[in-house]
């Protein structure tokens, strides 16, 4: 899993696979649309003889009041704002109020280093880089894995927290997915990084994030972290970070259901498309970490099974050789046995090629 030198983030995709992939994921988007489209107008249908009568009785009897509201409601939200009122007050609201607050870490970081950090991100949001990966992802698709995440997608212990505009911006991570300790009573987080985007060359450049990291023998951090079960828990967070890639329109899609039923629970499909990303990208992780600063046979790991093998057979040597590549090692192994034993439990056999988005059909096609 040699990382080779390419235009996009070094990821090595040529022209030609670029084309192709955005071809497939077109063809693909385009199915999808079609599918969502028949049902959304089944839906409508439904809707229209059941109307909501408060909204009706707010927008047409006071709508300047029902305009202030929205307004309001943006303040409070800021730039995590989505705009769909029901899904702002049912899912983002509380999700929101517990995202980690800049002064809330006065005993972490004195005020000018804070300060410094809050200048930081209002420079990398006007770079030209920024607004491209940022211009075509709905802040929803943030808040609704967060909400499944703590509604078991990665575990029925596993807990979500989203994180500081500053991780999200300088990090690359929008959310923090905290497993539950295991038998040693050690506990492990995997960082987040979600997309809607079907533009192969932003896929390309967050994977070669990951990798660019990797190759300094680290992983990501999270500067702002709190854990919300672990007062205790708080300020700087070591994690593996996972890309997590969903089509736009079953974003909003997934929205709209949780709009109308907090309760509603993400499809078979995007489950299995979430677990086997994160499944993929630890394996493909811990071999590009160990075959550079452990050894050529790492190059042998391929799949979940084969990297929790070698890790098993190595672990005590690797630690004893080199800590640090050994507690870096580690910290993506836990987070994969967790999501690797979900997975196989949950949906054992991988998504066909129809039903693979972009992220998912890159990785598997193309290695750090």
């Amino acid at each position: 899993m040699a990382r080779r030198g390419g235009e996009y983030g070094g990821f090595g995709l040529s022209g030609k696979e670029i084309k192709r992939i955005q071809k497939q994921a077109a063809a693909q988007a385009e199915q999808q649309r079609q599918e969502r489209e028949r049902a959304r107008q089944e839906f409508n249908e439904k809707r229209r003889s059941m109307p909501n009568v408060e909204t009706t009785r707010i927008s047409r009897s006071n709508p300047e009041a029902d305009i202030m509201r929205r307004l309001d409601r943006r303040g409070v939200f800021g730039n995590y704002y989505t705009g769909n009122e029901q899904f702002d007050r049912k899912i983002a609201g509380p999700l929101n109020d517990s995202r980690p607050q800049y002064g809330s870490f006065v005993e972490q970081y004195d005020k000018q280093t804070i300060l410094s950090d809050k200048k930081k991100v209002e420079s990398i949001k006007q770079s030209a880089q920024y607004q491209h990966e940022r211009s075509s992802e709905p802040v929803s698709l943030e808040y609704s894995l967060a909400h499944a995440a703590q509604r078991g997608l990665f575990g029925e212990k596993a807990t979500a927290t989203l994180t500081t505009e500053y991780d999200d911006v300088v990090h690359g991570i929008d959310m923090v997915v905290s497993f539950p300790e295991n038998e040693q009573g050690e506990r492990f987080a995997l960082g987040l990084d979600v997309t809607t985007t079907s533009d192969v060359q932003v896929i390309s450049h967050k994977l070669g994030r990951t990798a660019d990291t990797l190759q300094q023998k680290k992983l990501s951090e999270v500067k702002y972290y709190a854990d919300p079960q672990h007062a205790e828990v708080r300020g700087q967070l070591v994690v593996p970070r996972v890309v997590i890639g969903i089509e736009s329109q079953e974003a909003q899609q997934i929205q709209n259901d949780l709009a109308g039923n907090p309760d509603s629970a993400l499809s078979p499909e995007v489950r299995a498309q979430v677990l086997e990303e994160t499944e993929l990208q630890l394996v493909q992780e811990l071999q590009f970490l160990l075959s550079r600063f452990y050894g050529p046979s790492a190059e042998r790991i391929g799949d979940a099974e084969t990297a929790l093998a070698y890790w098993e057979a190595h672990a005590d040597r690797i630690a004893q050789e080199d800590a640090d590549l050994g507690v870096s090692a580690r910290r993506i192994v836990e987070p994969l046995r967790n999501v690797h034993e979900l997975r196989t439990k949950n949906n054992p056999s991988e998504l066909d090629a129809s039903q693979a988005g972009v992220v998912l059909s890159t990785l598997r096609q193309n290695r750090f």
